[in-house]
């Protein structure tokens, strides 16, 4: 309504404030006198000044106060205490999102490095999420910054058995290097056993500690896997049905069950037994477990012709393993059973750009390029599976049939 405001006309710089001549002694108009004034500016008294004063520092004391503030619901971390930072990590780990606990812990070991409980639970988490090597490198870093105790001694026995170093638990357990306490160094030592090929070692450490502690499920599920690598299978499930009778939660006693009926061939129950699994993992179960289990569901609904069933397993398999070879196998053998030669044939090979000693991989690929007629392509990928593994019954009968 009242326009855009105008910019103050320069004023002339010969004409005096003070008085009305100008520079040359000559007077001014009025209306250049008029126009030459400025706008007068009244200096505030004391009292005046003194309010100014106390008004300005208690804006900037606000201003202050609300950047504090600021900083603190910023999330900037600077004033989290390294406790904290483990305590949340904490319960990321029983939550199972082991991603936002490795963060806040490595957080606090690249501000603390010789904080050696941060260390210990970064090494834990690692375990729980299936990277043996940050494991193995966490726990190194821990024991430099000095941890030690029962529960170092058994996460250095876990992470020995999740890397493949049996011999290295059997050899810190029976040299009494390490001290995880009863029964954890028992069963650590059994399982170790099992993994080196002594069960009858194994056996002979289970049997009278399950005698004296009836209900130690993770015994029970070792002396099954034991007596399986023996061929008992009926005495292993005979084992894992007692332990389920009295572990109603843990999901360790069906998904071993499932994984003996399906190499008995004997799939529905195998499905029934990994589903079962699966519905009694908590989000903390280690990422191993919950991918053997969708594994092998994936491959117990194939061998019955549930394509539809097993791509959802697949699927949900892939949402927790996306990079893993077997993901991408078992996507390539769920192409194939819908018919999807090219599309199978072309992940089969993805697969083994990747891990060219996967046999299961360049099996599976012998036999599609057979069924497209690709036979010197098959005779290729199958040669080599013959080669690796003399005793593939499957593969010597398939390049066979095209020799």
């Amino acid at each position: 309504l009242i326009g855009p405001r105008r910019r103050p006309r320069a004023l002339p710089a010969s004409v005096c404030y003070n008085c009305s001549e100008n520079k040359t002694g000559r007077k001014a108009s009025a209306g250049a006198r008029f126009a030459a004034e400025p706008t007068p500016i009244h200096m505030p008294d004391v009292n005046t000044r003194t309010e100014w004063r106390h008004s300005t520092l208690s804006r900037a004391g606000s201003l202050s106060a609300l950047a504090a503030v600021s900083l603190l619901l910023s999330g900037c971390g600077l004033f989290i205490t390294p406790q904290h930072r483990i305590a949340v990590a904490r319960q990321e780990l029983n939550a199972g999102r082991w991603q936002a606990a490795a963060a806040e812990l490595r957080t606090v070991v690249q501000a603390h490095p010789d904080n050696a409980g941060a260390w210990q639970l970064l090494s834990e988490v690692s375990l729980d999420a299936a990277d043996v090597r940050g494991a193995q490198s966490s726990i190194k870093h821990a024991i430099t910054a000095g941890a030690k105790g029962p529960d170092l001694d058994a996460l250095r026995l876990r992470v020995w058995l999740a890397g493949g170093q049996p011999k290295a638990a059997i050899a810190a357990i029976t040299g009494h290097t390490v001290d995880a306490g009863e029964p954890t160094q028992s069963l650590d030592l059994a399982r170790a056993y099992v993994a080196a090929g002594q069960g009858d070692k194994a056996l002979a450490i289970l049997e009278p500690l399950l005698a004296a502690h009836a209900d130690l499920t993770q015994g029970r599920v070792i002396m099954a896997e034991a007596l399986a690598r023996r061929g008992q299978l009926e005495q292993a499930l005979q084992q894992l049905e007692q332990a389920m009778q009295l572990d109603t939660k843990s999901a360790l006693p069906p998904l071993l069950e499932g994984r003996i009926l399906a190499a008995r061939g004997q799939y529905p129950a195998a499905e029934q037994a990994l589903t079962a699994a699966l519905a009694r993992m908590p989000p903390a179960q280690p990422l191993l477990d919950r991918v053997g289990a969708l594994v092998a569901l994936t491959e117990a609904r194939l061998a019955q012709g549930k394509v539809a069933a097993a791509a959802q397993s697949q699927t949900s398999l892939a949402a927790v393993a996306p990079g893993a070879p077997i993901t991408q196998l078992l996507a390539g053998r769920i192409d194939l059973a819908r018919g999807d030669l090219s599309g199978g044939i072309s992940q089969l090979e993805k697969v083994l750009a990747r891990a060219p000693d996967l046999l299961a991989a360049r099996l599976y690929l012998g036999a599609a390029e057979l069924s497209q007629g690709n036979l010197q392509q098959a005779q290729q990928q199958l040669e080599q599976v013959v080669q690796a593994s003399p005793d593939n019954v499957a593969a010597r009968k398939l390049l066979a049939s095209v020799r």
